[in-house]
């Protein structure tokens, strides 16, 4: 609809791994220890699947804005416009920023306001919390889940704040030591 209006696009990755690189698979990939003629072949093989799965109806829409079709339906959804990488470079590495048109705009951060006051409470008692956050993330056993990070907590001997996101944890203050 950008191109459509003539407006620019910007796409926003929230970590390094979205974006096309020799140096790593896709994200989707099982075998993250690949080199880089195979990490080439299977961004290949996604951008192969993203054409055959959304091509038919991308360029049936831009067929109705006569706007000429696309020959990769990946590439020019996550690479037509300005691309933002909104996460910190110390955690992305250098991969990604040799790449021409990523622009590393650093974390992305939403004021929320302030905290419910029972986690500003935990906050005041003691040692500064280890937040822990799952965003999008879903989990077969959200109860198994909860547990593991509390017994990883509790290994840790550090105090955690746990952010469960669609985790579908169970959601309360836990009294351990």
């Amino acid at each position: 609809m950008a191109e459509f209006r003539g407006i620019p696009y910007s796409f926003m990755h929230p970590a390094h791994v979205f974006i096309r690189s020799d140096q790593h698979p896709p994200v989707t990939e099982a075998n993250q220890e690949m080199g880089p003629a195979a990490n080439r072949a299977a961004w290949a093989a996604r951008e192969s699947d993203w054409t055959r799965g959304l091509g038919p109806a991308l360029n049936g829409w831009r067929e109705r804005l006569n706007l000429r079709p696309v020959a990769e339906a990946q590439d020019h959804a996550l690479h037509s416009g300005q691309l933002l990488l909104a996460c910190e470079q110390m955690l992305a590495g250098n991969p990604c920023f040799a790449v021409p048109g990523v622009k590393v705009t650093g974390a992305w951060y939403l004021d929320q306001g302030t905290l419910p006051p029972e986690i500003e409470g935990f906050c005041r008692m003691g040692e500064s919390p280890l937040f822990v956050g799952f965003g999008s993330m879903r989990f077969r056993s959200a109860d198994e889940l909860s547990d593991l990070m509390i017994e990883a907590a509790t290994m840790a001997e550090v105090r955690c704040v746990i952010g469960a996101g669609w985790s579908e944890m169970p959601v309360g203050l836990v009294n351990s030591n």
